[in-house]
């Protein structure tokens, strides 16, 4: 639903409305399509004008394949599109829209647990000449050569390769250390003729800081895989040029300025959490987990080091509302207004907008970032286009923004809606409408596109459909002067719909850490039941509003086993699995089932005796920082390390020294700790040093 907010993307797939399926669906066995699903219909035709400033438009590129990650616009106009799951797909002109891409190589060895997958692309700046694209991806071990983590490979483009996955080769990769499911990162750009991959943290931000850990890396490594001889941080892997990134999801290198920027996406405490912009430079400590924002961020006083960590150009605060940045291009075409020429324009995937921001010669913000688009909800990829447009993603699909800067508008689709009229069976009649306006109040004409191979140029006719099976029609409206805006609707699912059950767990099902949940289906059609091929299952991690993937597009299999980490991203917050399974008939007819599984959760407490001296001393948990008194939810069985400090200035200007965990005196400072099935609170006993201190106000 591309121009709903997140929240109520949210709100849609909860178990409060559970009646809206993912499609519009309609069939023999179901009653005309409701108000509700005809207002989604129209708000998400009306994609192409929400949001936008006059003379901007919005239009589908494409619709496939989830998470398409990112980009590669070739020099014969042709463009590569990569997708999480391992797919690089291919279409030979980009400004051909909508596209309809092919497969152009498969990569058999994608890890798609999780947030890994295959994350990002670039194309050598010889291209030309060598035809060579780079792809990062998280590997599978199942090559005999212990490749299992951080892969980039090269490959060759040309027309004339048959087998294109067999010119792949590695030119570098790192082994998984302490991974989790979520946070790899990581967008790969060149510059100077070396690769440069931001890295995240991999949901262990305790490690960030630890030097035999290269959680949090911006990697740079030559073409050929070589290690440049002048990285120089402190970390054992000398592949690490920077350091300290939560999760660099997406970065841009700016060609005017040499300048690549980095925007890290801020951390799940949304009192203290900010979304940064960087500029990557040697050798520094962009600081995870001890900062966020500034360095002189007052929110993270006594761990964030103004002589050690390098602040953020350009933050901002959650402010007690989820935010994601999705960083984007420093932009350098001349299709929209001046104003952005030169800017830095960037999204946000929570919060659903796209911003430009200012910058001056040296590529330094020098105002205010300003939004022009709140329509934008689970964006998380942005480029620049050779023509001048922006191009993003979302889940399902890739958008495009043009601006007719001036020069004659498109029209704008008001109206594209469809409405099931048959009571039951086939032939199954649907009405179609639809509304549109020309800005320069142009004469407009309307093509409607059934997806059967038969048109109609009414804005408002009845349309029979004679064959079961999933159809995707679009609407395609112009001006006399050609200009066009096309709008898709959501499939229309004509036919008996699979009936499906899932057997397995209950709807609500709470669950603990290291549970293993089996998720079990079952469908049939008129009686008989489909076979394991038919299904397909996806599930979700929901964390307040925005979600990360778990198992995405698991085919063939009637049971699911999903098996809840115990460590790694926490259930803090409100967090909860989204499991559906759909279901295709042999007419191609889809229908789906959702169910909701809920943490058990506790509460826990740190604090510090005295209490009376040392009041609001930091603590860190998973190496994110919690004051003392502070109470945070947590999943019963998680595992968590607990960190106090070794000093700290009391309250009564005295320093104070760790002694001990009053509950188990045989643990040190750092401690690991399995939530257990109720409330606790873990005390840390500090004696007097017999020293003053000063600044003590027992913050520690």
């Amino acid at each position: 639903l591309l121009c709903l907010k997140q929240a109520d993307r949210e709100e849609l797939a909860t178990p409060t409305s559970p009646s809206l399926p993912p499609r519009i669906q309609v069939s023999p066995q179901m009653r005309p399509i409701s108000t509700l699903a005809l207002a989604v219909l129209a708000l998400v035709a009306a994609c192409g004008v929400a949001g936008l400033p006059q003379g901007f438009q919005r239009e589908v590129v494409y619709q496939g394949y989830s998470d398409p990650v990112k980009y590669l616009f070739l020099p014969d106009g042709g463009v590569l599109i990569g997708v999480r799951d391992g797919v690089v797909l291919h279409a030979p002109d980009f400004t051909k829209i909508p596209l309809f891409p092919t497969e152009y190589v498969r990569l058999d060895n994608v890890n798609t647990d999780g947030e890994r997958g295959l994350l990002s692309m670039a194309l050598d700046p010889n291209f030309s000449q060598n035809g060579y694209f780079y792809v990062f991806y998280l590997a599978l071990n199942n090559r005999g050569n212990n490749l299992a983590g951080v892969t980039i490979s090269r490959f060759t483009y040309g027309k004339n390769i048959n087998n294109p996955l067999n010119t792949e080769h590695i030119v570098w990769s790192l082994n998984a250390d302490n991974p989790g499911p979520y946070h790899y990162g990581g967008d790969l750009v060149i510059r100077d003729n070396q690769l440069y991959l931001t890295h995240g943290d991999k949901t262990v931000p305790g490690k960030m800081q630890v030097n035999s850990f290269s959680n949090g890396c911006v990697f740079r490594i030559n073409l050929d895989g070589s290690i440049p001889q002048d990285n120089n941080t402190p970390k054992a892997n000398k592949a690490c040029w920077a350091y300290g990134i939560r999760n660099g999801w997406r970065a841009t290198h700016d060609p005017v300025t040499n300048n690549i920027y980095i925007a890290e996406v801020g951390g799940n405490d949304q009192f203290t959490a900010a979304e940064d912009l960087h500029l990557a430079l040697p050798g520094k400590n962009y600081g995870w987990p001890l900062c966020e924002g500034k360095c002189n961020n007052p929110r993270y006083a006594g761990s964030c080091d103004c002589s050690k960590h390098e602040s953020a150009i350009y933050t901002y605060d959650h402010n007690n509302v989820n935010a994601a940045i999705i960083g984007g291009v420093v932009y350098r075409g001349t299709m929209l207004p001046s104003e952005f020429q030169g800017s830095y324009i960037f999204g946000d995937f929570s919060r659903g907008f796209l911003k430009y921001l200012p910058l001056d010669s040296k590529g330094l913000p020098k105002g205010n970032a300003v939004q022009f688009d709140d329509a934008s909800a689970g964006v998380f990829n942005i480029q620049a286009a050779p023509d001048g447009s922006l191009w993003y993603s979302n889940y399902h699909d890739v958008l495009r923004i043009s601006a007719s800067n001036g020069q004659n508008q498109p029209p704008q689709i008001t109206l594209a809606q469809a409405t099931s009229t048959s009571g039951s069976g086939l032939p199954h009649v649907v009405q179609f409408e639809a509304a549109a306006i020309d800005p320069e109040g142009d004469f407009i004409s309307y093509t409607w596109d059934f997806d059967d191979g038969t048109t109609s140029n009414q804005p408002n006719t009845l349309h029979t459909y004679y064959v079961a099976g999933e159809y995707h029609p679009k609407l395609t409206v112009k001006d006399s002067k050609n200009n066009k805006a096309t709008s898709y609707l959501p499939a229309l699912e004509i036919g008996e719909l699979p009936d499906i059950t899932i057997v397995s767990p209950a709807n609500g099902t709470v669950f603990v850490a290291g549970a293993k949940l089996d998720l079990v289906a079952q469908a049939t059609v008129g009686g008989s039941n489909l076979p394991k091929s038919s299904f397909t299952w996806n599930v979700v991690l929901f964390h307040d509003d925005h979600t990360h993937p778990v198992k995405t597009d698991i085919k063939g299999k009637k049971k699911l086993r999903l098996k809840v980490h115990k460590k790694g991203h926490n259930f803090a917050g409100n967090t909860y699995f989204r499991a559906q399974v759909t279901a295709t008939s042999p007419q191609g007819v889809h229908s789906s089932k959702t169910i909701m599984l809920y943490p058990q959760e506790v509460f826990v407490k740190l604090v510090a005796k005295p209490a009376q001296q040392l009041p609001s001393i930091n603590f860190y948990v998973d190496g994110v920082l919690v004051k003392a008194g502070n109470e945070f939810d947590a999943l019963v069985g998680f595992r968590h390390e607990l960190e106090a400090p070794a000093q700290v200035c009391g309250t009564d200007g005295q320093l104070y020294d760790f002694k001990r965990w009053q509950d188990n005196a045989d643990e040190g400072r750092l401690r690991k700790v399995t939530v257990p099935a109720d409330d606790v609170t873990y005390k840390a006993v500090f004696v007097a040093a017999g020293t003053t201190c000063s600044g003590g106000g027992g913050g520690g």
